[in-house]
């Protein structure tokens, strides 16, 4: 059965409208996702509404014997969102963010992070979440979740209570450490495995403006500030994010280095000193306000290659590779990252979640981007070369959020865990009904 020929009149009596096929005026838009590279012709697109829509696409398609994707936000890199000939669960209608009396959130599969930033900062509250807000929250949240406030309140996932999961069984159940302890580990980390999060509930934190700032470095001089970034990151009060971006705003490669301070405004000059930053601009703001800062950066359709890597130091020789790499910048938008994480991310007992490399102090994104397909092929060339060298001087791990279908999942894992989350799988899904980017396979007891 292909994706021209199917038509499922259990599909189409149920979804009406919300079942989108090919030959649809709205099919095209239905299967684009985030990363423009990605040009996937999927059987359906079934919009959900609930628990109970999603249930019955799975059985509807496993019936049929077409494979699924689970489409939140549609923003994973490999474009995981969408499947050849097969059911797209589209969980756009879940789209909320609920705060409740006790300070909880509750968010939809479909929701993405400006959601929840809004809901939250409206009774000046914030879970930590991502920089990008057209970022879904279920997959940020599934795959961990770093961004601006990692240092000062960890993962998203280490702020998630529980989860609304409906399996490939098409059984609904909700998923906390009290009970399912084994499949809520598996789920903060390699969650997409496991089943459709249709709600996740997450505990928030206090959080007033913020004061964000942004200096630019001339190329001379950026691995003498990456050094120093590298040089203070542990010393630095954790309310303080900070992001370096080497980047080709205009005609040269320039390190712009960005900021966060999410606590007292009063504080934010003593707490950046170390950096040595050159003057910049530097606001109060909401923190939601915050969070789009860089969306324009990367606007749904591009065309996008990603390459994570973790380091446990930032001294002169991952500096010096970092800056190499921009020297050898290739046309189109090529840009390498340098997220700060430490803190309270590693707090938490590695064994505590599947996360993996929490004792990294920064997550390294090597990102090849480019309008134009003829320039594809020496952006990856570069990517690849250059995340070869920066991935050598690291531990070892990536942030699988960033990570494509080229991962050594294994190997970043190690074995214990991934045998683990192995077993887990096959508990929940012996079948191999979800096959995310990061996929893991079943594997029975031993």
């Amino acid at each position: 059965m292909t994706a021209t020929t199917i038509r499922l009149p259990a599909l189409e009596r149920h979804f009406g409208d919300r079942a989108i096929l090919p030959g649809d005026a709205r099919f095209e838009a239905a299967r684009a996702v985030w990363n423009g590279t990605v040009d996937t012709r999927p059987a359906a697109v079934l919009r959900c509404a609930d628990a109970a829509d999603v249930a019955l696409a799975l059985r509807i398609a496993r019936a049929e014997g077409l494979p699924v994707a689970v489409r939140g936000g549609g923003h994973q890199i490999a474009g995981a969102a969408v499947v050849a000939d097969g059911v797209v669960l589209d969980l756009s209608p879940m789209r909320y963010a609920d705060i409740s009396a006790d300070g909880t959130v509750s968010v939809g599969g479909g929701a993405l992070l400006g959601d929840l930033d809004r809901a939250t900062d409206r009774v000046g509250r914030v879970v930590p979440a991502g920089t990008v807000s057209h970022t879904g929250v279920g997959g940020l949240t599934l795959g961990g979740g770093v961004g601006w406030l990692s240092p000062r309140l960890g993962l998203t996932c280490d702020s998630l209570i529980s989860v609304d999961l409906v399996t490939a069984a098409g059984e609904t159940r909700t998923v906390d450490a009290g009970t399912d302890p084994d499949l809520f580990w598996a789920l903060r980390g390699l969650g997409a495995n496991f089943g459709v999060a249709t709600r996740f509930v997450f505990r928030t934190h206090p959080q007033g403006p913020v004061v964000a700032g942004r200096s630019e470095i001339p190329l001379d001089r950026a691995a003498e500030v990456l050094t120093r970034i590298g040089a203070c990151a542990a010393e630095l009060p954790r309310a303080l994010g900070v992001l370096a971006r080497l980047e080709r705003p205009a005609a040269v490669p320039v390190l712009g280095v960005e900021w966060v301070w999410s606590a007292d405004p009063a504080d934010a000059a003593a707490a950046i000193r170390p950096l040595g930053l050159p003057a910049g601009t530097v606001r109060t703001r909401r923190f939601p306000a915050v969070q789009t800062t860089v969306d324009h950066r990367f606007p749904h359709g591009g065309r996008y290659y990603l390459k994570p890597a973790q380091l446990a130091e930032l001294g002169p020789a991952q500096a010096e590779a970092l800056v190499e790499g921009a020297t050898r910048f290739p046309a189109g938008d090529p840009q390498l990252e340098v997220l700060r994480l430490g803190g309270a991310v590693a707090d938490v007992p590695q064994e505590a979640t599947a996360f993996p490399g929490r004792a990294a102090a920064f997550a390294v994104n090597v990102t090849a981007s480019a309008d134009d397909p003829a320039l594809e092929a020496a952006q990856r060339r570069w990517a690849r070369e250059t995340h070869a060298v920066i991935a050598g001087l690291g531990t070892g791990g990536a942030y699988l959020n960033f990570a494509d279908r080229e991962l050594d999942l294994a190997t970043v894992l190690g074995a214990p865990v991934h045998d683990r989350l192995r077993r887990v799988k096959h508990r929940l899904d012996p079948d191999d009904v979800f096959r995310p980017a990061q996929h893991i396979t079943p594997r029975p007891e031993q």
